[in-house]
């Protein structure tokens, strides 16, 4: 006859987290619109520009909020170009903490590609290269 073993999982404590408190600032109305419209007039004016393709303002996770470009490319430099920007400011933070980054600048022998970090957004805007 065979014996089997039975191996008893070690009785673990669970310790009790303390609850985590999240403060959230709500936005009165106006001020959403307001925001908003400053938002649309930024992005009617950089587009304005001569060799512009393309507009791109997107939350803190790269989620896209107005674009003036097609959904597909949206998605694909938003996508790319956030999580770059953003480990450009982890890079900058490491580095020296009390320096930040204000703009990412990534250029091809086509393409120029500017990312504005802006406090909850950020700014991508897609131009040729002169």
């Amino acid at each position: 006859m065979e014996e089997k073993e039975q191996e008893e999982a070690p009785a673990e404590e669970e310790e009790e987290k303390a609850p985590v408190i999240v403060e959230v600032k709500k936005k009165k109305p106006h001020e959403f619109s307001q925001t908003k419209y400053h938002v649309e007039e930024t992005v009617k004016k950089i587009s304005s520009h001569r060799g512009i393709l393309g507009t791109i303002v997107t939350d803190s996770l790269g989620i896209p909020i107005t674009s003036t470009m097609d959904d597909q490319t949206t998605a694909r430099y938003s996508s790319y170009m956030v999580p770059l920007a953003t480990k450009a400011k982890d890079l900058i933070h490491d580095i020296e903490s009390k320096d930040q980054v204000r703009l990412l600048r990534v250029r091809t022998k086509v393409h120029e590609i500017v990312v504005v970090p802006d406090g909850e957004f950020y700014v991508i805007v897609v131009q040729l290269t002169k």
